[in-house]
């Protein structure tokens, strides 16, 4: 039986990270923990003023942003270095007692690089295939698969018998989204959704709810 409502966003914070934080954490406890994963989809401007987006994994939140890992020959690097604007949006929908949950939290903000000792703290929480990946990977540039292949093989040999510990490259880097403002959604189902958002105004966030 279809019915109607409102959804609302109670308990508005001063700062809109601890609201992701809390809507990060339930969407975590609520999902498959095989599926869940980090992903925001970030997009910005090419070099060609050619708005791009793509998905990359969430590695860190706190209250002074959301940080990225990539590698500094990729081209979503040299095009946040060139202009460090950046829009980023997760989506996460979960049941909560059989009732359906859809969060949607968009981001305006910049991107920066972090320090290098902060770069290095990341590295060491890096896989094996992600180390292997960082040495012989030149993202977006054409390979032939069986060289690729063939240099991955090697790789990963000459780290099992300890002829390579493959170290941290200099492309290697990580990035913080630097918000500037917060859109958040919410909603569950056959209800309207509510939505709180958020902007930077002299170093004070200010919130309020708007129509979806």
């Amino acid at each position: 039986m279809e019915t109607s409502g409102l959804s609302f966003i109670t308990n508005v914070p001063e700062n809109p990270m601890q609201i992701f934080a809390n809507w990060h954490n339930e969407a975590n406890e609520h999902s498959d923990p095989n599926l869940f994963l980090d992903t925001m989809t970030i997009a910005g401007l090419s070099d060609t003023d050619d708005l791009l987006n793509r998905n990359v994994i969430l590695r860190k939140h706190d209250d002074n942003g959301l940080i990225f890992v990539t590698e500094r020959n990729t081209m979503k690097f040299k095009d946040f270095v060139k202009n460090p604007s950046v829009a980023a949006v997760f989506l996460w929908i979960y049941m909560i007692n059989g009732t359906a949950v859809t969060r949607q939290v968009r981001v305006l903000g910049k991107v920066a690089e972090l320090s290098e000792l902060e770069i290095a703290e990341f590295y060491k929480e890096e896989p094996l295939f992600a180390r292997i990946r960082s040495k012989i990977c030149r993202c977006g540039e054409p390979v032939d698969w069986n060289d690729l292949k063939a240099k991955h093989d090697l790789t990963l040999k000459d780290y099992q018998d300890g002829k390579d510990t493959l170290p941290q490259r200099d492309t290697y880097t990580a990035m913080r989204i630097i918000p500037q403002k917060f859109d958040f959604y919410h909603a569950r189902r056959h209800e309207i959704a509510d939505r709180v958002k958020y902007t930077l105004e002299d170093g004070k966030w200010i919130n309020y709810h708007i129509a979806t």
